[in-house]
């Protein structure tokens, strides 16, 4: 009889405790009340922070990005050239993608870039653009125990960034290895900083790579050409000298001609043989520049830098909605603290 009278017990505790519809209307409308009577509270909270985000974006600098999407294609090198090891044939072939990012960031090209023009009608550098574009020529002005070393190491890490503070920089260069190609963009606050940027830094890398790669064979390549021509000319005189001889001693019994003509003979095998060798070598180091020069290919790239202005509007309306969800909670939370008190 107990049992049954504890169980009816708690049946209606659970219905007691059950919120109906009509309950949680009510409670609904007792919360927008308690809202509604705090309207001022929460539109001053909510104009702060939408007053603050406009500020804050208003005085976000325009910025103007210029990108490129390049290409590389290289060959094997491994088949066929004994004692010719190129740059290239490294034993990782198959991170060429790292090799070109990081190169992008390194010193050798970074300050050549620096120390390009920036543009062909101009004598202004692209390190006194930066200067003048951020207004760093008196943070790091070249004087007293500053010197121009320190101005260009603060200059590289202000173009590619640090990544060890993980500080990012004006230029970034990525790889998608889904399309193989490579994307460099540079943000700056001047067009024209973010074109020259862009370009140079394209030109100067494909060039550095280039002549890392097969720049031996370049030089070569000229050296046998200047050689080969030499042997033509002395060739072609020693040739005409032979043909000269061969006409005055033609029917003429003399020792004396015939060893000048001998002579003459052994000369020209020996030029023709030395040009045939130089011949075959200019052909062969050609061979090579046209089978493992790397080719650059640019696939797009930005003509006009796109501008990109700072959205204030935008992000009062979320400072607004922000604030408001701030304070809505605040004042039903203080409302909630005290009518638990009081009970």
């Amino acid at each position: 009889m107990s049992k049954d009278a504890n169980n009816k017990h708690s049946d209606d505790l659970y219905y007691e405790e059950e919120m109906t519809l009509k309950d949680l209307i009510l409670k609904v409308k007792e919360y927008l009340s308690v809202l509604w009577s705090s309207k001022f509270f929460i539109l001053i909270v909510s104009a702060n922070f939408a007053a603050l985000l406009f500020y804050s974006q208003s005085k976000t600098p325009i910025t103007y990005t210029s990108g490129m999407t390049f290409m590389v294609s290289e060959t094997d090198s491994k088949g066929g050239q004994q004692g010719l090891v190129p740059f290239d044939q490294f034993k990782f072939e198959k991170v060429k993608e790292h090799k070109i990012t990081e190169i992008a960031r390194a010193s050798r090209i970074v300050r050549k870039v620096l120390a390009s023009p920036i543009d062909s009608n101009s004598q202004m550098l692209i390190s006194e653009k930066i200067l003048n574009t951020y207004g760093l020529q008196d943070a790091w002005r070249v004087q007293g125990d500053f010197t121009k070393e320190d101005q260009m190491n603060k200059l590289h890490e202000f173009l590619v960034g640090n990544k060890i503070s993980g500080r990012s920089g004006l230029m970034s260069i990525v790889y998608n290895k889904m399309t193989e190609l490579f994307t460099l963009k540079i943000v700056s606050k001047n067009p024209q900083l973010s074109l020259a940027l862009t370009n140079n830094f394209y030109e100067h890398l494909a060039d550095f790579y280039i002549e890392r790669t097969v720049g031996r064979y370049q030089k070569s390549f000229g050296a046998i050409q200047s050689r080969e021509d030499s042997l033509r000319i002395e060739l072609n005189k020693t040739e005409n000298s032979l043909a000269y001889s061969a006409d005055r001693t033609r029917g003429v019994i003399s020792s004396v001609a015939k060893v000048n003509q001998s002579r003459i003979q052994r000369k020209f095998e020996d030029i023709t043989q030395e040009y045939n060798e130089a011949k075959s070598n200019r052909q062969r180091v050609e061979n090579i520049l046209q089978n493992e020069t790397p080719d650059f290919q640019i696939i797009d790239k930005t003509y006009v830098p796109i501008v990109k202005r700072a959205a204030a509007f935008q992000y009062a309306l979320v400072g607004a909605v922000f604030g408001f969800l701030l304070a809505a909670a605040f004042i039903l939370l203080r409302y909630i603290i005290r009518e638990a008190l009081k009970a």
